[in-house]
């Protein structure tokens, strides 16, 4: 009786060293199987927010470009001048021709500006919901309030740019004749450089295929820029010669 307990217990201590490494290696291949299930949605994720990212510098090019194109079609109205008229023209062309290129970075922006307003309108109610009932439950405080609050920009920077062609309308509808001009002039001298300055710091971000837009958009920008200076230096001289449009 106590030999076969003895063997037993023999065989126990033989068997346990084993039976520990295949735990152990059991778990390890339970752990590369999590891993390599995970891999492809870590991936996916990746891929999600890189595309979101190119999204969102994609609309703000597409910002300026509404910008450029309803003052653009202001300028062809209002101005008296021929030369000013034609860039005016030339820049409603070029930056619709431009918006065309960003919308396959975007889908929104195919959808028109009312239905883009509407779903971003929707996706940004859905959005705050969300986070009322994360802070809630994390007991933060809701909405805006509190230094703990997230805040989302890009429905910031679109009212901002909305509210910034509206004042930049709204100021240049006061002027009349040469005055219109040189304010309109100035204004796009202004509104390149910024544009410049955004699509440089643009570079290297993204997909290449985003990055070939992006390199469209600086040699256009520069070439819109140097054309408003000269247009610019024009009315300057005339001015000091005492010459001006009515």
């Amino acid at each position: 009786m106590r030999r076969m307990f003895n063997v037993a217990a023999a065989c126990v201590v033989a068997l346990a060293p084993a039976s520990l490494a295949w735990s152990q290696q059991n778990e390890v291949v339970e752990a590369r199987a999590q891993a390599d299930e995970q891999r492809p949605n870590r991936a996916g994720r990746e891929e999600a927010a890189a595309n979101r990212g190119v999204s969102q510098l994609a609309t703000l090019i597409a910002l300026g470009n509404h910008m450029e194109i309803e003052l653009g079609q202001l300028a062809a109205q209002k101005s008296n001048n021929e030369q000013v008229r034609q860039f005016a023209q030339k820049m409603v062309r070029a930056h619709t021709e431009y918006q065309q290129k960003l919308e396959p970075f975007n889908p929104q922006m195919a959808a028109g500006n009312r239905n883009r307003q509407r779903l971003e309108a929707a996706g940004e109610r859905q959005r705050e919901a969300r986070a009322e009932r994360q802070q809630s439950a994390a007991g933060r405080p809701l909405r805006g309030d509190g230094p703990g609050a997230q805040v989302a920009l890009m429905p910031i920077i679109r009212d901002a740019a909305q509210r910034n062609l509206e004042m930049t309308k709204e100021m240049l509808s006061n002027y009349e004749g040469q005055d219109f001009d040189m304010g309109y002039l100035g204004q796009q001298i202004i509104a390149h450089t910024e544009m410049l300055a955004k699509l440089q710091a643009m570079q290297g971000k993204g997909t290449p295929e985003f990055q070939q837009v992006v390199e469209q958009g600086m040699e256009a920008t520069q070439g819109h820029l140097e054309m408003a200076k000269s247009l610019a230096r024009t009315f300057e001289d005339r001015e000091r010669a005492g010459e001006r449009d009515n």
